[in-house]
């Protein structure tokens, strides 16, 4: 817990916007990614289009909990945080 960092890229299982939640796949990689959020002071996750609405074992973060989320392909329908940007 003593890391300090400027800017915290994050991967996950998957993520859900609509019910602010971000998962992961196993609890070692949780309490990691937890830490590198909470000292960075910016903090980015980074998925691509098949993560969405898919559901891992462990919820790690709010979807809000970041400054930016990447998700790679065309936007889908619906609506999205305005934090979400698609690439």
């Amino acid at each position: 817990e003593q890391f300090g960092f400027n800017r915290a890229f994050i991967g996950c299982m998957g993520l859900n916007p609509a019910n602010n939640i971000v998962y992961a796949t196993d609890m070692e990689c949780v309490r990691l990614k937890q830490v590198a959020m909470k000292n960075a002071e910016h903090s980015y996750l980074l998925a691509d289009s098949s993560k969405l609405s898919k559901v891992g074992l462990f919820r790690f973060a709010g979807v809000d909990l970041f400054e930016k989320v990447y998700i790679n392909g065309p936007k889908p329908e619906g609506d999205f945080p305005e934090n979400i940007v698609f690439v």
